[in-house]
């Protein structure tokens, strides 16, 4: 599976888990199933006493950035930035992270959905983490539920707000920068967001 990866470990130092789990559960066979020399796939592995920060380029990806956190078993998705906007890429990352995640005992990824300071569209992980099974952290419901009270909504949630076409347009327009989690049970809120943006999909 890794023999078309390129991997340099900084400093040479003894992995949690070996080179190939450690891809896995970054979630980057959700972006390249079966890896090619085509692909151009540069891994970057630095460990540290309490974690592992694993930084990806790709022909698909121009950074993807990702700590790992063994012991206290979360992740923390600190940046991914796809080559051409629009492919899918995020939403195959976040299920083949979370099935890989899972399966080691993880039990949340953590990341920040951004929107850029300037608006300029560049940045829309503030409306598509939603989409795929991130909820906004504790932390940052007062902001939101005065966004709510301040537009006259009757939502409780970002996901309920962007699942009608009036809130999402909302949303789009006046939104922002939100502490997002997924939470890895399998039976969690946020696994049953992803397998439904999945069934939607497989139905268009």
């Amino acid at each position: 599976m890794i023999e078309h990866i390129s991997v340099t470990i900084r400093p040479d130092k003894q992995l949690p888990f070996s080179q190939e789990e450690l891809l896995n559960i970054c979630g980057l066979f959700g972006i390249h199933p079966e890896p090619t020399a085509d692909d151009q796939i540069h891994v970057e592995i630095n460990p540290f006493v309490d974690c592992v920060r694993i930084n990806i380029n790709s022909v698909e990806v121009s950074n993807l950035q990702v700590v790992v956190y063994p012991t206290n078993k979360y992740l923390e998705n600190q940046f991914i930035r796809a080559r051409k906007p629009g492919g899918g890429i995020g939403a195959r990352w976040v299920k083949a992270q979370s099935v890989s995640a899972a399966a080691k005992d993880f039990k949340r990824m953590i990341a920040e959905a951004h929107r850029a300071d300037d608006r300029s569209g560049d940045w829309t992980g503030y409306v598509v983490w939603a989409k795929y099974g991130y909820l906004m952290q504790v932390s940052c419901k007062p902001d939101f539920d005065r966004f709510l009270k301040q537009h006259s909504r009757n939502e409780t949630t970002l996901y309920e707000l962007i699942s009608v076409a009036e809130g999402l347009k909302l949303w789009i327009a006046e939104g922002f920068s939100w502490d997002a989690e997924f939470y890895l049970a399998q039976n969690s809120e946020s696994n049953r967001i992803l397998a439904a943006y999945f069934a939607r999909k497989n139905e268009t």
